[in-house]
């Protein structure tokens, strides 16, 4: 919830967290009021970028495979590193 409340001051714009856990507990946050902030997301028809953490993934996953260089890896977070660890046949070396 300290990322997520970062990102509301960073960015000046309103969050509405909502996390359950793995032992399936709720956790939830906003930087405003949360019905206020879902309230917002209801009236909207399309938002204006949506993604998964496999969309995430994949968009890095596909910039390393077709990079020359290393400048398309520099952004990548240890994050992100972890995450593409499985893939066999890509260049992770150029990750390290």
């Amino acid at each position: 919830m300290k990322k997520a409340y970062e990102l509301s001051v960073l960015c000046d714009c309103e969050i509405a967290l909502i996390m359950f856990s793995s032992t399936n507990k709720l956790f939830q946050y906003a930087s405003t009021d949360m019905d206020h902030v879902l309230l917002k997301y209801t009236e909207y028809s399309d938002p204006h970028e949506s993604r998964t953490n496999k969309d995430i993934i994949e968009v890095t996953l596909s910039c390393v495979l077709n990079s020359r260089h290393a400048n398309c890896v520099e952004f990548l977070s240890k994050t992100h590193r972890r995450n593409l660890r499985g893939y066999e046949g890509c260049r992770l070396h150029l990750l390290n």
